[in-house]
């Protein structure tokens, strides 16, 4: 975890996939690993996106909106979660974008383990 973004930044990009077809330099999983610094990992989304402002913008808005519901609820306050994941996805066709929380499996109370 020392040599990813988890170390500097608390989270890391661990996957980019686009649909198939799709044409785009997007880093694979390895060199995501070594992404440590924000300015990267703001590259590596906009690869995601393939620069498109509006999915930058939709997805900015419901993490916006995800981090408000999270910090009105008690049991995301006072438990940790342990190798949760945000899956952002969106549609090359109609640019509509979709944020879910996965991976809750985890989660234990503050300061337990």
């Amino acid at each position: 975890e020392t040599t990813s973004s988890t170390s500097t930044l608390g989270f890391r990009v661990d996957a980019i996939r686009l649909a198939d077809g799709v044409d785009a330099n997007c880093p694979d999983a390895q060199a995501l690993k070594k992404i440590t610094t924000e300015e990267r990992v703001g590259e590596a989304v906009l690869q995601y996106v393939q620069g498109r402002l509006v999915l930058l913008q939709s997805f900015l808005k419901s993490l916006l909106q995800l981090r408000t519901a999270l910090e009105a609820c008690d049991a995301f306050l006072t438990h940790a979660f342990i190798r949760t994941s945000l899956l952002l996805i969106y549609s090359d066709a109609t640019n509509n974008t979709s944020l879910h929380m996965i991976d809750l499996s985890r989660a234990y109370p503050a300061g337990c383990r």
